[in-house]
């Protein structure tokens, strides 16, 4: 059985969610020094010659997968690069002009140089909604909705609904609920 590492480089920074959706080792942005690519050439040596060697292909892709097919993690990129984060530990996302504030089960927050819009489309097959024009929710950490309006997730945050986004989040929470 063959094993391969992959490294993924490229001019383009958008490509990266994709990259490690396909399980890549290292994301180089070009132009790309010696130096990363030898750090990045010498993680994947390592990979192979640890456990990981022995697991096929499909079972890591599996591995980053959940039961329905989705993929568990995102990538937020920020002016220094990126972080990987499981969706789950997501509670919201909040649109603050070109960039996006991710709110976590932990109480942490951390901000993307990207637009909500952006997070919108990569999470389009997740439990996220988007139920405000400034706010997408993870639908595991709705605890309630009150007739005013508001939407109550973990961590006690509380999210507006808007009007316009009314009917959507009540459909999506009563197939989620199923």
């Amino acid at each position: 059985m063959l094993i391969s590492k992959f490294i993924f480089i490229t001019a383009f920074s958008e490509y990266a969610f994709k990259a490690f959706r396909y399980f890549a080792t290292d994301y180089l942005l070009k132009p790309v020094s010696i130096d990363q690519l030898m750090e990045a050439v010498g993680r994947a040596r390592k990979e192979l010659s640890g456990k990981m060697n022995n697991m096929p292909l499909e079972e890591l892709l599996r591995q980053t997968k959940n039961g329905n097919n989705e993929f568990t993690n995102i990538i937020i990129s920020d002016v220094k690069g990126f972080k990987v984060y499981e969706l789950r530990d997501i509670v919201a996302c909040e649109g603050d002009s070109y960039c996006t504030k991710f709110y976590f089960t932990n109480g942490k927050m951390d901000t993307s140089s990207k637009n909500l819009k952006a997070y919108e489309e990569t999470l389009a097959d997740s439990s996220f909604v988007r139920v405000h024009h400034s706010f997408l929710i993870n639908l595991i950490h709705v605890k309630s909705y009150q007739k005013d309006g508001t939407i109550m997730l973990t961590n006690n945050i509380a999210i507006p609904l808007g009007q316009a986004f009314k009917r959507s989040f009540i459909e999506q929470m009563k197939k989620f609920a199923r």
